[in-house]
């Protein structure tokens, strides 16, 4: 009967490690693929070194407020001097802003932008702009599965983040 409850005990044992090893495989095997819209990371970094990418936004996560899922075609374009900010926003004004529509809605040149890889699989980007009476600071990361997060930092507004991935290129 004891030798019958060692057995037992060995079974089990190897059958969370089997399971620990199958868990830790597949954990690698998904980290090394290209992103689901078939991006690879030198796609990325391309796109990145060239000013020339469009980050579409599923989430929202303003200051004072829970998250919000972004259900609309929100996103941010990036080509060469310009951004095309069609985001929304969701917080508190410090100032009230006059004729100058939606506050992350508009059509911009870009006053700075700084791009450096951080870590291996992460790229730091961060544009600044103009839109009416306000500087706006876009900080973006950029991850190699083509993952990104976005702050969006206004000076007369609360900040507000984004999450989201790269669109493929046209």
């Amino acid at each position: 009967m004891l030798l019958k409850g060692r057995k037992e005990k060995d079974m089990w044992k190897e059958k969370i490690l089997t399971a620990m090893i199958v868990g830790a495989m597949t954990g690698c095997a998904t980290s090394t693929q290209t992103t689901g819209g078939g991006l690879t990371d030198s796609a990325i970094a391309t796109q990145i070194a060239n000013r020339a990418f469009d980050a579409e936004m599923r989430q929202a996560t303003p200051m004072r407020m829970p998250p919000v899922n972004l259900t609309s075609d929100y996103h941010v374009k990036i080509s060469h001097d310009t951004i095309v900010s069609e985001l929304p926003y969701f917080g508190v004004a410090h100032t009230a802003s006059f004729n100058e529509g939606s506050a992350l809605n508009f059509t911009s040149r870009i006053t700075g932008y700084t791009a450096r890889t951080e870590k291996a699989g992460r790229h730091r980007v961060d544009v600044t702009t103009r839109h009416g009476n306000d500087e706006l600071h876009y900080s973006f990361i950029i991850y190699d599965n083509g993952n990104v997060s976005l702050d969006v930092i206004p000076q007369q507004r609360d900040r507000i983040g984004f999450t989201g991935s790269l669109r493929e290129k046209e």
